[in-house]
């Protein structure tokens, strides 16, 4: 797959970034009062709203008037509904040099999540990434991930999640690799200013390489650490870390490291850079055990 194929996507993430805001609401509580805001999200029992003058507010659904409940104007996208609960981040970015040499790097990916209180979350992520060096392609990735994590507990600090992540790595020889798995997790701390959460699954992890044309399944056991800290103002510092031992083959993992800093330019669109660090203990003849890239990124929320 050529560069000019993952520009595709690039065209599609600049439709994504011109979406418009939600409009304001409007809702008359059942002892005439009338509170305007811009829609959040709604739960079973409640109604987010952010206000110019109280800052983001919980309307109670018992004290509204019923006939004033209305769905909020959803974000369009070439017509479509936007869902009502889910919420994204999209990202691009592109860079390129000319003179003594001539290389072209481009990095696209989206991310949905739908969250309903504080119970159920539904994940879906994907990203791409490319470099050209002298017409020729030199790094090709691709990788994928749908998720369900369900909490539980007085606090809702315990989690249960189930999830298949996909990838391909043209010049790590992995044409796909699959790894459905499911896992438990806890929440140390998940505020506005802190995050910080572990977890340990357990997979399957099936891998179809490029040459030779074969495959091979194994188990393999999944641990996960990932914290964020903001900073100054909305800036923010995370890093991520996932294990995927191999229980079949003793001695043999991979390690995904990954470090971002995310830092606001408005309320929807941020600058985001990231390093990212994939070690492989048996890559294979002719292949290096570490793959490193850092991303340069446009990050648009919505």
């Amino acid at each position: 797959m050529k560069l000019v194929r993952i520009n595709l996507f690039l065209v599609f993430f600049s439709f994504i970034f011109i979406l418009p805001s939600n409009a304001a609401e409007t809702f008359q509580l059942i002892n005439g009062d009338r509170i305007s805001g811009d829609f959040v999200k709604e739960t079973a029992s409640a109604i987010i709203l952010n206000t110019a003058s109280m800052g983001q507010i919980e309307l109670n659904k018992a004290y509204i008037q019923v006939d004033s409940i209305q769905k909020p104007e959803a974000k369009r996208l070439w017509g479509w509904q936007w869902p009502e609960y889910w919420s994204g981040k999209a990202s691009a970015g592109f860079s390129g040099t000319r003179g003594n040499t001539e290389t072209t790097s481009v990095n696209a990916s989206v991310a949905l999540k739908r969250k309903i209180e504080k119970k159920n979350e539904f994940d879906i992520k994907m990203s791409l990434s490319g470099q050209d060096e002298e017409g020729v392609t030199i790094s090709q990735k691709a990788d994928g991930l749908v998720r369900y994590a369900w909490s539980f507990g007085p606090s809702k600090k315990w989690y249960n999640y189930y999830s298949v992540e996909v990838d391909h790595d043209r010049f790590a020889n992995i044409r796909v690799r699959l790894v459905p798995q499911v896992g438990l997790g806890y929440w140390f701390w998940d505020t506005d200013d802190i995050k910080l959460m572990t977890e340990a699954g357990l997979g399957v992890q099936y891998t179809k390489f490029r040459e030779p044309d074969e495959s091979e399944t194994e188990l393999i056991a999944i641990p996960r650490a990932y914290f964020e800290k903001r900073l100054f103002k909305d800036s923010t510092f995370s890093q991520e870390a996932i294990a995927y031992p191999s229980l079949t083959e003793l001695g043999e993992y991979r390690l995904h490291l990954e470090t971002a800093f995310t830092n606001p330019i408005s309320d929807e669109l941020a600058l985001k850079v990231s390093w990212i660090n994939d070690f492989n203990s048996n890559p294979g003849p002719d292949i290096k055990k570490h793959d490193m890239e850092w991303l340069l990124s446009l990050e648009y929320s919505f």
